[in-house]
């Protein structure tokens, strides 16, 4: 899955979450929300690189898993 996408996903929850959760203001919320949500345009387009060495270890084995099953005919 897209790294911009799953930074834009948590950053559609923080800002939905401004009007079920009361421990900050439902602005400040919406604030930090839209600018994770920006973050994540930011690395979906490619001009903030953003890695992260467990999730792409972890992806990487998954993917060998699934290839592997695939070869066997176990399905994914």
């Amino acid at each position: 899955m897209d790294k911009g996408l799953v930074i834009g996903l948590i950053g559609a929850a923080v800002t939905l979450s401004a009007y079920s959760q009361t421990m900050v203001s439902d602005t400040y919320c919406i604030m930090i929300g839209f600018l994770i949500l920006m973050f994540g345009l930011l690395v979906r387009e490619g001009f903030i690189p953003f890695y992260c060495e467990f999730v792409t270890k972890a992806w990487n084995e998954n993917m060998s898993v699934s290839a592997e099953r695939k070869a066997f005919g176990a399905g994914a």
